[in-house]
């Protein structure tokens, strides 16, 4: 089932706190720190995917996607 960006964002808000900005990834919304310096493996951001709802980690996120990978991010409204 698919999850609403409102609803993304409060599961973030859960697990991240000091979340205060997001990123639409095509398949995935991204919830982090806008004064954090770049979005990096290790980091403690969260990525909601859009078409289960489940939470993870960066990291996770990156290693589950193909070589040719094309990676796309637009800014949204928090």
């Amino acid at each position: 089932m698919a999850i609403s960006y409102e609803d993304a964002k409060k599961k973030a808000l859960r697990l991240y706190r000091k979340a205060n900005a997001a990123a639409d990834y095509g398949d995935a919304y991204c919830f982090y720190d806008k004064n954090q310096k770049g979005i990096a493996i290790g980091s403690p951001n969260v990525i909601v995917l859009k078409d289960t709802g489940e939470a993870i980690n960066v990291d996770t996120y990156f290693k589950s996607r193909s070589e040719d990978y094309e990676f796309h991010s637009t800014p949204l409204e928090f």
